[in-house]
């Protein structure tokens, strides 16, 4: 479902209390812009029955690129120096976490 099919969705349920459809998509796009805004200023969101939405942070730390190191492989390197010469820095980065609440697992 996409937030187009999500918004008649709910003007079909709430159509009956006069609310026309473009009151709804305000209504929608106010409640996703909120959740954003929390997120944006490290606030946890709960949702009672569906979910939990916080910030985390990844530390960054080594890697290696595969597809450089595969190749190196492929150029006969051996194993010790294709992963040497394919490392690279992964940047810390801050991630959205979701956790859904008993009720919305119990429906899945």
């Amino acid at each position: 479902m996409n937030k187009g099919q999500l918004i008649d969705q709910v003007y079909q349920r709430v159509k009956n209390f006069q609310i026309n459809k473009a009151q709804v998509k305000t209504v929608v796009n106010t409640v996703f812009d909120e959740i954003a805004k929390a997120l944006e200023d490290n606030k946890k969101v709960q949702i009672h029955g569906f979910g939990t939405f916080q910030v985390t942070n990844r530390k960054g730390r080594e890697g290696i690129n595969p597809a450089l190191y595969q190749e190196l492989r492929a150029q006969g390197i051996s194993h010790e120096i294709a992963k040497e010469q394919s490392k690279l820095t992964i940047q810390s980065s801050r991630n959205i976490w979701f956790k859904a609440a008993e009720h919305l697992k119990s429906l899945i």
